[in-house]
């Protein structure tokens, strides 16, 4: 193919001449300190490409529905926000109004209150799925000190970890449970806790 313009760009060598772009040995001779630059540049940007998938906003907590599901003023308007990846106990049942909290669902709850209420928190979405079959929001929630809550309701007992689907952080939440387990922290202390598979 014929260079467009006609104009080369040559470096002298011995004798020789190098038309730059076209003779490999333009490339050898590249600087070191250069190359290693642009490769270094290239690795940082391989390395941050899955922390900028996940998008992030900002909102302020303003209700608790239970120990997995939030309220929030987001972008001026209200947004029910569910926690990705973490199973509270249930304080009320979409099927049947009538029936009684799960066990430790009034803790699970409690606990989600005094730490988000009122609160401005980061949410950051999967790529994948940004809401559930309900409409609501899918989100990791985190503190303005960088608390991850959601890692912190199963951490310490207050959740389960919820892996029916795939997530970014699911086997850090199993292992979360299982040291939660082993330590009979939360809901774990409570061995009549109920073990339902499907989170609403």
């Amino acid at each position: 193919m014929r260079q467009r313009g006609g104009l080369k760009g040559q470096m002298a060598s011995g004798g020789r001449a190098y038309s730059i772009g076209r003779d490999p040995a333009v490339c050898r001779r590249t600087n070191p300190i250069a190359r290693a630059i642009i490769l270094a540049a290239l690795a940082l940007l391989v390395l941050a490409a899955p922390a900028r998938a996940r998008y992030v906003e900002y909102a302020f907590v303003s209700r608790v529905v239970d120990g997995d599901t939030i309220h929030v003023d987001l972008r001026g308007m209200s947004t029910t926000v569910r926690l990705i990846g973490v199973d509270t106990p249930e304080l009320h049942d979409r099927r049947d109004a009538t029936s009684p909290p799960q066990p430790f669902a009034r803790e699970a709850a409690a606990y989600t209150r005094h730490e988000l209420n009122g609160k401005r928190v980061r949410l950051e979405y999967e790529r994948h799925e940004r809401y559930d079959v309900y409409g609501r929001t899918l989100a990791y929630v985190f503190l303005e000190d960088g608390t991850f809550f959601n890692r912190e309701l199963v951490r310490s007992g207050y959740a389960r970890a919820y892996t029916r689907f795939p997530f970014h952080y699911r086997k850090q939440f199993r292992a979360d449970e299982a040291e939660a387990r082993r330590a009979g922290r939360g809901l774990w202390a409570h061995p009549s806790a109920p073990l339902h598979g499907v989170a609403p």
